[in-house]
């Protein structure tokens, strides 16, 4: 270092570099082997000088004010570790992509992408969750239960993505953003339940959480395939859907549209002709749609794929919740039954293989109107503004945003408004567990 610096004096660029366990000087800076080769001659009082380039696991350390060069590191058996320190100040905070992080950073580069880990301790890192995950202003309450769920699902989800981190800072684990947003309210939120964590059987628990159910959780057998004995659904009055982010939500699809959808993801199949919620579970969230093609192919989906699977980028349309219902435009109800001489037993017509067959098509398809001999007379099997015809749309209708399990943050800010305590919002939306003090 002190060789560098004294050669920058004498207006030679240079830098201290650490390669691969040993300090190296590094003189001038060239844009191609060229150019380094003809100055080497130029550098030769510095003993036998070679050209060297940065591999695939340098580290280039600059000065962001200037642009200029400070530091090179190139280890592939030890990432470089930056710890910050300012004087007495126990752990400062650090800048990194326009947000400020408590702690220490490891920087791992495999040929043109760095992975960025910050080091952090547990009560600081979840001061780093909360006012991402849960809005800082809401009741003190509501913030504590969302950070005994941040600091129980980090836990439990520790390696979960087999990398060199612990977790990651999206969604995909939880957002993790730093200090930017950390305020008095959301802080004292993590002070006042620091060391708790929520436990099944002695053990933490997968502590998943989501905006708002739209009016009832989940079993996560019903979205996940495993039971969990702490993740049951359960009937909730306390969310404010009104004033949710997707608390209400409507999409229209045309037959076209659903039909790019599925082929897109996978799913071959002839123009979709009919969609519906072929199955609800107790909780009344979806756990079976279904979608008739013009050949009679059926194509269902359960469960979490029952949500996300006319979800499109493409079209900006998305099933937020699994609590949902499809309408077709034009028939009384998409996937309905049809009644013959009784109001009480009911068939599928596309299961039951009772078509109708005309020059239009097979019905109900929506090219030709479908009429029923009655009582009264004959009667339009469908509603007077299509002429007893189907339109090509599909209203896809629901309450909630996201996976139905766990805690509901939108149910946690109505029932701390109502005066219930973190720990009964716990207790109410994660089934028999108890909160353990670790501190």
């Amino acid at each position: 270092v002190a060789a560098a610096a004294s050669l920058k004096m004498q207006g030679t660029p240079a830098i201290p570099a650490y390669v691969n366990g040993v300090f190296k000087l590094r003189i001038g800076f060239f844009t191609d082997i060229n150019s380094a080769s003809a100055a080497k001659s130029k550098y030769s009082g510095f003993g036998n000088p070679i050209v060297v380039g940065a591999g695939p696991t340098c580290i280039t350390v600059i000065n962001t004010a200037n642009g200029s060069v400070l530091f090179e590191y190139d280890n592939a058996e030890r990432p470089l570790g930056v710890y910050p320190s300012k004087g007495d100040v126990a752990m400062p905070l650090t800048w990194f992509k326009g947000y400020k992080y408590h702690g220490g950073f490891q920087y791992i580069r495999n040929g043109g992408k760095i992975t960025v880990i910050n080091f952090v301790p547990m009560q600081e890192y979840v001061m780093g969750v909360v006012p991402y995950e849960m809005p800082p202003a809401w009741p003190l309450e509501a913030l504590k239960a969302q950070a005994m769920c941040a600091r129980t699902y980090s836990y439990y989800n520790f390696g979960k993505h087999g990398s060199a981190f612990d977790v990651c800072n999206t969604t995909d684990c939880q957002v993790y953003r730093g200090a930017n947003s950390a305020t008095e309210n959301s802080d004292n939120a993590v002070r006042e339940t620091y060391g708790k964590y929520i436990l099944y059987d002695g053990k933490p628990i997968n502590a998943v959480f989501h905006s708002s159910n739209g009016g009832a959780t989940e079993d996560a057998s019903n979205v996940w395939w495993n039971d969990i004995p702490y993740l049951k659904g359960k009937k909730d009055t306390y969310e404010d859907l009104d004033n949710a982010i997707n608390g209400r939500w409507s999409y229209e699809y045309t037959s076209a549209e659903i039909t790019q959808i599925l082929n897109a993801k996978g799913h071959k199949c002839g123009k979709i002709v009919d969609a519906f919620v072929e199955q609800y579970t107790p909780m009344g969230n979806v756990y079976k749609v279904s979608f008739i093609d013009e050949n009679g192919k059926i194509l269902s989906f359960t469960r979490e794929n029952a949500r996300l699977i006319l979800n499109s980028s493409t079209y900006n349309k998305y099933t937020h919740s699994l609590r949902y219902s499809i309408t077709r435009g034009g028939l009384p109800s998409a996937g309905g039954l049809l009644y013959i001489n009784s109001a009480s037993n009911g068939v599928n017509p596309y299961k039951s293989g009772l078509f109708v067959k005309g020059a239009g098509g097979v019905s109900p398809l929506p090219d030709k109107p479908l009429t029923v001999l009655t009582a009264s007379g004959r009667n339009k099997f469908g509603d007077a503004d299509t002429g007893g015809k189907a339109s090509d749309g599909f209203l896809v209708s629901g309450t909630g945003w996201g996976h139905n399990v766990g805690l509901s943050q939108n149910g946690a800010k109505g029932m701390a408004n109502r005066g219930f305590t973190a720990d009964e919002i716990i207790s109410f939306y994660y089934t028999g567990v108890e909160i353990f003090n670790a501190a």
